[in-house]
């Protein structure tokens, strides 16, 4: 997350930008579809932070497929929430990075959908 852009980061932000993406990957054939790591896409997320599931839902219910890429790290799961901070201290969280992949076909079907 880019920390200057982080009050985008709502369901309704994140469905802008990736209908945004949708329309640049129609253009550019060449572009085979999106993809991100993070430990947004956790799935102990709907468990953690259920309010922002919503980031690896819309994705995940329309073609995306995640992988496992190791512990993150980076502090970042902490910015914006004491409750996971918290819990990392406990021992009850450890924030996870996964590989978020969402093919060109699926996104742009998705896309056509949505709009």
């Amino acid at each position: 997350m880019h920390l200057p852009e982080i009050n985008e980061l709502n369901e309704q932000g994140v469905i802008g930008c990736y209908v945004g993406i949708a329309e640049m990957i129609e253009k550019y054939h060449n572009v085979k579809g999106l993809f991100g790591i993070s430990w947004l896409y956790d799935p102990q997320l709907v468990h953690i932070s259920p309010r922002l599931i919503y980031l690896q839902k819309l994705p995940l219910s329309n073609g995306a497929k995640r992988f496992y890429i190791g512990i993150d790290e980076s502090e970042s799961a902490f910015v914006k929430s004491k409750t996971r901070a918290r819990l990392f201290k406990e021992g009850k969280y450890k924030p996870k990075a996964y590989l978020l992949v969402w093919p060109r076909k699926d996104i742009v079907e998705w896309s056509k959908r949505y709009r």
